[in-house]
């Protein structure tokens, strides 16, 4: 369902399916990249991921020296033996009777739960119980300061439970703080979660980000700023139609009295209708325009003018040059976004084509670009020339057998929507051609929509199996 800030109307439905109590279950979801789609199937799914989630893991990186200190530490009184264990004293008499007569009865079983569980996922107690056990942690990085302050404040490590992020403005200081981190996950034995980890960067001064103009564009959303004088031109607006109010009076004094350099507020609404060539509050305040035709023409105006500075920005920025952004209007989703829908799978693969289609990939060459000569260029795969995007997406030969089948279908859709065999030549033998064909196939503008999505299906799930392919070998 594509859904924008205009159609309220389709956002309810869309909310009040959801709420629907009658819709309480799921007919499709995917586990361990298969598609459940039966009951059976969907119980067994579930019953697996709990047995997976409640089963101690075991990884090659854990830490066995520490492990047999904690076992030799812990001798002593001995662990299956309920009398070992001190009661609390926040219970009744009674309480602790029963407690005892069940700990002697079901010892067996509690002691096999304690191995195989830790704290229950989503209990009262166990964010409490996480932040006892992740303490010593958050303590090694504060005693130290290593991580970001505020004057004298540390605020390096905030955690909420089992969430934690690392905040510094060093990036040498941070991969300190990541193998701090990865030693106590190895000394505790468990795994830090690399689908839910993320990397941010902030007021970032180097060239290797993406333009904030590329995220607008994919979105086709206006800046915050144009969005801000569109509500303080439409907030006028109301102010002036509203005979006899206060407001008005007020607008009609300010407007009066106050210069342009003085800070009012609505000396300002002057400024912003200059900007953006509407007409000016001096000469509509008399005469006030209807409601819902200030509102279209201020939101088609402030919209049109801060799409074109962002197709002019984008122009100069060399990692679009791949992007189509001639199209762009306020409220339309770009092609990549849009024809992935709402399937997880295909959102994930899409943010991948986003990344190609802004230039922010990160490859071999841009490792390179940006390592001061300390990183080779050369692709890691192949060791054939520098992996760009070009090589990385139809030239290394490690990947061939996967683009091939890929590369095959996106042809066939070119031979039934196409007539001219010297074109759909010419784009599939053109290696700079047929590498926009497959990150933003919307550029050639001679394609029509069914053939644009065909095509940004498959290329979306090429460009998935290339990068999911590349990080196993290089791994291995």
């Amino acid at each position: 369902m594509e859904l924008n800030e205009n159609d309220s109307e389709g956002f309810y439905q869309l909310i009040r399916k959801q709420r629907d109590p009658g819709n309480t279950c799921a007919s499709a979801f995917i586990f361990k990249e298969e598609i459940i789609n039966t009951d059976p199937e969907i119980r067994e799914a579930w019953a697996d991921y709990f047995y997976d989630l409640a089963t101690p893991s075991e990884n090659p990186n854990f830490d066995p020296i520490f492990k047999n200190h904690v076992e030799q530490d812990s001798g002593g009184k001995p662990k299956d033996d309920p009398n070992s264990y001190r009661k609390i004293t926040i219970t009744s008499s009674v309480g602790k009777v029963v407690e005892k007569i069940h700990l002697s009865r079901n010892e067996d079983k509690i002691l096999e739960r304690q191995k195989q569980q830790g704290v229950r996922q989503g209990g009262i107690w166990s964010p409490s119980a996480y932040k006892i056990f992740v303490n010593s942690l958050l303590t090694t990085f504060e005693e130290n300061q290593i991580g970001a302050t505020i004057g004298s404040i540390y605020c390096g490590i905030p955690t909420v439970a089992d969430d934690v992020t690392l905040i510094t403005t060093d990036p040498y200081e941070l991969q300190t703080m990541l193998d701090i981190q990865s030693s106590f996950a190895n000394k505790n034995r468990y795994e830090i979660s690399e689908q839910k980890s993320v990397v941010l960067t902030f007021n970032d001064s180097s060239e290797y980000r993406t333009a904030n103009v590329a995220s607008h564009l994919l979105l086709g959303r206006i800046t915050i700023e144009s969005e801000i004088h569109k509500r303080i031109l439409k907030t006028f607006g109301n102010i002036i139609r509203n005979e006899n109010s206060i407001e008005r009076k007020l607008a009609i004094r300010q407007l009066a009295t106050k210069s342009l350099q003085s800070g009012s507020w609505f000396t300002k609404t002057v400024e912003i209708a200059n900007i953006y060539d509407l007409p000016s509050p001096y000469d509509i305040i008399d005469n006030p325009p209807g409601k819902q035709l200030w509102k279209n023409l201020v939101n088609k105006t402030v919209g049109d003018h801060c799409i074109k500075q962002m197709i002019s920005e984008a122009k100069s920025k060399s990692t679009l040059s791949r992007l189509n952004y001639e199209n762009v209007k306020e409220g339309k989703i770009h092609n990549i976004w849009k024809s992935c829908g709402t399937n997880p799978y295909a959102i994930t693969s899409a943010s991948l084509k986003a990344k190609l289609a802004t230039g922010t990939i990160y490859l071999q060459y841009h490792r390179a670009k940006f390592s001061n000569g300390h990183v080779s260029p050369i692709c890691q795969l192949c060791a054939e020339e520098e992996e760009d995007i070009l090589h990385f997406i139809l030239k290394c030969s490690k990947l061939q057998y996967i683009r091939d089948d890929f590369l095959h279908m996106i042809g066939e859709v070119l031979t039934e929507n196409l007539e001219d065999q010297d074109l759909i030549q010419e784009l599939i033998t053109n290696d700079e051609h047929l590498c926009q064909l497959v990150i933003d196939c919307s550029k050639f503008r001679f394609l029509n929509e069914n053939a644009q999505n065909r095509i940004e299906t498959l290329s979306r799930g090429l460009c998935h199996k290339l990068f999911q392919q590349r990080a196993i070998l290089i791994e291995q």
